[in-house]
């Protein structure tokens, strides 16, 4: 049975200790986790709970993945287009 919204509460120190020990835990991987222990919450709850109490969760920029999103091997020349018969 799903809990309320108001249901992550009794889980505080849960919450707090899991984010101690993953500090790039996304808010999805949070949600997830605690849809496992029975509490169905959206990412915006869990987002919620931990504004109040002052933490934030930073996203992950482009740049600092392996390879830039808006780079690829660039156009394609006309020899390599595919011809419509």
């Amino acid at each position: 049975m799903a809990r309320s919204t108001r249901g992550a509460e009794p889980h505080a120190a849960w919450l707090l200790d899991l984010i101690g020990a993953q500090s790039d835990i996304t808010l999805e991987e949070v949600r997830v986790l605690l849809r496992e222990r029975g509490i169905t919450v959206s990412v915006a709850t869990v987002w919620s709970f931990y504004d109040r109490r002052g933490i934030s969760f930073k996203k992950k920029r482009l740049r600092d993945r392996a390879g830039s999103a808006r780079r690829g091997d660039g156009p394609r020349g006309l020899e390599s287009a595919t011809r419509a018969a």
